[in-house]
């Protein structure tokens, strides 16, 4: 039998707190590609803020079909990041790819 990690009533409590913050900002959704050099601003959910930096490597496994975002040294998602997008300024490189 698997272990089932169960959450307590202050983790749901916690976590709806920081559902209700995100429905609150000016989610957006980016026509232009996220690439290095791209000035991106999200809400990062797990830790329940805003954080913005600008993208230093980004890169595509094929095997899974995972777009990965190095921001400032914090590597993320696309599937976290997409859709948590407050800003975006494209870069360079994402302008002259087009």
């Amino acid at each position: 039998m698997a272990y089932k990690w169960k959450p307590s009533a202050a983790q749901k409590a916690a976590y709806k707190e920081k559902m209700q913050e995100k429905e609150n900002l000016p989610i957006v959704r980016s026509n232009g590609a996220i690439r290095k050099g791209c000035f991106v601003r999200y809400y990062n959910v797990n830790q329940g803020k805003i954080i913005s930096g600008v993208v230093t490597n980004s890169s595509y496994g094929a095997d899974k079909g995972q777009h990965t975002f190095t921001i400032d040294g914090t590597m993320i998602k696309g599937r976290n990041l997409y859709p948590n997008i407050l800003e975006h300024k494209q870069g360079k490189e994402s302008l002259t790819l087009r």
